[in-house]
Formats: C-alpha cells, sequence, structure tokens
C-alpha cells in the first residue's frame, strides 16, 4: 500500500476501512498520543480521517480550530475541483458542494470542570464523499460527492495531502494572527451568507439574516449567537 505523504508536522497511522478514524483517535487520545497524529482509514469511497492535537489554551477558544479545519478543508477541495463548483461552509460543521452536503467536521475535546483550564487533547475529524452515492439521483438531493460533482478523479490520496497541508498553513495563520483571518476565510463561503435562514437545533429553531462568523468565534444568525464550546453536542 501506497501511503499518503504529509507535512512534517503531522505523523500518520493507517487504519484498514472497517475502522472508523474519528472513533479510534478519541479512545487514544486520553492515552497521550502525539501531538499531530493522523488517523487516517483507509478506502477509496470517502476521506475519513482524524487529528489529535495537544490545546494551548481553554476549551473555547481551542474549539476554534474546527474553524480552521473547514476553511482547510475548503481551500483544498477549490484547488482540486472542476472551476465553478461552489464550496461552502453550514453551522456549526457542514461543508457544501454546489448546495449538497459533502462531508462534515467533527471535533472531540477532553472535558475540564474548569472551564479556564487548558483541556489535555482535542480531537479534530473530517468525513467527505467521493463515490458515487447510489442509482437514484433522487433519493439523496441534498447530499453530493465528488463523483456527482464530475470530480471522480480526485481521489482520497491527493484530498489527504492537500487537506493537511492546507490545515498546517492555516493552523500557522491562527495561531499567529489570531481568529480575523479565519473568520474571513470562513464567512467568504459562509452558506447563504446576508440571506434569511433558519437553523434547527435540538431545543429551538433560529431564523433571521445569517450573519456568519462574528470576531469572537459566534455564529450570527438574527439576533443569536452561537458559540461551539455551548453546542459541542452539535459537531461531537
Amino acid at each position: 500500500m501506497l501511503l499518503p505523504v504529509l507535512p512534517p508536522a503531522f505523523h500518520l497511522v493507517a487504519l484498514d476501512r472497517e475502522l472508523g478514524a474519528f472513533d479510534r483517535a478519541v479512545r487514544a487520545a486520553p492515552r497521550g498520543i502525539d501531538d499531530g497524529t493522523v488517523y487516517w482509514t483507509d478506502r477509496t469511497d470517502r476521506l475519513e480521517l482524524a487529528v489529535v492535537l495537544e490545546p494551548e489554551a481553554a476549551t473555547a477558544p481551542t474549539l476554534q480550530s474546527l474553524y480552521v479545519l473547514m476553511v482547510a478543508t475548503g481551500d483544498a477541495l477549490g484547488i482540486l475541483l472542476p472551476p465553478g463548483k461552489p464550496v461552502a461552509y453550514a453551522w456549526p460543521s457542514d461543508v457544501l458542494l454546489d448546495g449538497a452536503r459533502l462531508g462534515r467536521v467533527r471535533a472531540a475535546i477532553a472535558p475540564m470542570a474548569d472551564p479556564a483550564a487548558v483541556p489535555p487533547w482535542l480531537v479534530l475529524g473530517l468525513e467527505l464523499a467521493l463515490a458515487p452515492l447510489g442509482t437514484d439521483p433522487g433519493r439523496l438531493v441534498d447530499r453530493t460527492s465528488l463523483f456527482e460533482e464530475g470530480a471522480g478523479d480526485i481521489t482520497v490520496t491527493a484530498l489527504l495531502e492537500a487537506v493537511t497541508r492546507h490545515l498546517l498553513h492555516w493552523t500557522g495563520r491562527w495561531l499567529d494572527d489570531g481568529l480575523t483571518p479565519v473568520q474571513l476565510a470562513w464567512n467568504a463561503r459562509c452558506f447563504r451568507r446576508r440571506e434569511t435562514g433558519e437553523l434547527a437545533l435540538a431545543d429551538r429553531r433560529l431564523g433571521g439574516e445569517i450573519k456568519g462568523m462574528g470576531a469572537d468565534g459566534a455564529f450570527i444568525i438574527g439576533n443569536a449567537r452561537l458559540y461551539l464550546h455551548q453546542n459541542l453536542d452539535l459537531v461531537g
């Protein structure tokens, strides 16, 4: 098996196709896995990866790295996809292609009793569909894959290598310059930004103008401000 080549900051752990990368990383992280370990499920129909990280800040700012992964994924797709295929982000975790869900990012973080304490580990996950979705094109109208969008020649290996390169770049920008460049890049691809929309949460529905990400990392829709650390169940 020819393994993907990742930037030196990352260490690859390849898993059999039956093993979920995110679940395996979450189980391993509390044991003290090295920072930058990338778990990758070796399959061709979808990209499935998880990155184990050692945070340097409390839970709320650390979870902003989920946005960093989304922006990195969008840039990687933007380079690999044919021209004219719009990539977008829907809060909190969906990656869209041409208005349909291509995949999602995920996060799990060590539980901390003190919100100001630095958690010992964070796991970021990414799943993107590559293969055909099925023989009935109307069965999954809100989902898509790279194959369905005319990009079936993009391989899992190329996508994994591109995502990790861009993740390294955007992590550096985030650590050096703060959230502002991430916010601007995320908002540039925010789905239906400046339009009226609706967001369904577990306990309520919110509606109003979709304003995107604020300077503090809150997602703003109407008069509501939603934070990742208060809604981790939506991305776990």
